[in-house]
């Protein structure tokens, strides 16, 4: 952060500078102390934002230069209640084809392939009542797009937010899908 700070500084010709203090585990930016150069923001992406403690801000300047307390120690035994947190707060998740269009969706241009929802710990998964019926489906496409032989399957995550509209689902924390593809013949039913 000082490196970027210092090539800002020079960049711009206004010395802003941010320390972090070991003890209190506090981010500050110091900004000029020139009186004539009192409307200096900072701007920044809202996830370092958070991450350096000052909330979801995208920006930060004299009102408040001092961020709240980061501990950066990650304690193993709060893992299902964080995850547990982040599925509530998620919500059900959309899981679609980017590689087929359909119109079956507003605001959502792929096909639908399943929906998952959190269960008590956190983990997602389909529900058992979307999985009576006919597993989801796709087919894959007639032609290699890499070098390799590999057949590229892109799938797109939804949520909704809080007023129902869909957005894609952009999670800062680490996840992993486990699952089972299972290939038919054209002429195969299920």
């Amino acid at each position: 952060m000082k490196e970027v700070m210092q090539g800002l500084s020079e960049f711009t010709n206004t010395r802003v500078n941010v320390n972090y203090d070991e003890a209190t585990k506090k981010f500050k930016f110091i900004f000029p102390p020139n009186p004539d150069v009192l409307r200096t923001t900072i701007t920044l992406p809202t996830d370092l934002a958070e991450r350096l403690g000052f909330g979801l801000v995208d920006s930060i300047n004299r009102d408040r230069t001092e961020g709240d307390r980061m501990d950066d120690d990650f304690d193993i035994t709060k893992t299902e209640t964080m995850a547990r947190a982040l599925g509530y707060d998620t919500g059900m998740i959309l899981v679609t084809n980017e590689s087929k269009t359909s119109n079956t969706l507003i605001g959502i241009s792929d096909q639908l392939m399943c929906t998952v929802y959190p269960n008590a710990v956190g983990v997602y998964s389909i529900s058992p009542l979307e999985n009576c019926f006919e597993p989801p489906t796709m087919s894959l496409p007639n032609f290699f797009s890499g070098g390799q032989n590999d057949v590229s399957v892109p799938y797109k995550l939804y949520r909704f937010l809080d007023n129902n509209e869909p957005a894609k689902l952009d999670w800062k924390n680490g996840a992993f899908v486990c699952g089972q593809l299972r290939g038919l013949k054209p002429d195969q039913q299920l």
